[in-house]
């Protein structure tokens, strides 16, 4: 899971509102050129809405993973296997698939898969044995984050 910094959401509000500006000068040189709506305006709406389903499939995973950080239920989990997704991000992290066996204090353990990116700088970072610090989601136990 990525984490975005007080400036990376800056960022990326900034970056929305800019989007937002852009469509309606778009539009709005639209009708003042030609007085009505042209392909120019339909074509703007039609990115528009193509851009924020992008957006909401692709940012939706990083804000529930921010919120299950803070509101999870902390447990411990051994990593049982590790298994490299074919994903890379960048050319600097790869996709792993973890399988890991979650211990929450009071509750029975369970497995459960979590997909998550490793830095090329350190391979190892995950390998099966380790323990881990996690949380997880109390109305879905098999959503689960790393802590750290």
């Amino acid at each position: 899971m990525v984490r975005l910094s007080l400036l990376g959401k800056v960022g990326l509000v900034f970056g929305i509102l800019g989007g937002v500006f852009g469509i309606g000068v778009s539009i709005y040189v639209d009708f003042l050129i030609f007085g009505r709506a042209t392909f120019i305006t339909y074509a703007t709406l039609g990115v528009a809405v193509f851009m924020a389903i992008v957006f909401w499939f692709a940012l939706r995973p990083l804000f529930a993973g921010a919120k299950l950080l803070k509101a999870g239920l902390p447990a411990t989990a051994t990593v049982l296997e590790v298994a490299d997704t074919g994903m890379t991000l960048n050319q600097s992290a790869y996709g792993v698939r973890l399988k890991l066996h979650v211990m929450p204090p009071g509750r029975p353990a369970y497995e459960t898969e979590l997909r998550t990116f490793v830095s090329r700088l350190n391979p190892g970072a995950y390998q099966p044995g380790m323990q881990l610090n996690v949380r997880y989601d109390r109305n879905k136990p098999s959503r689960v984050v790393i802590e750290g």
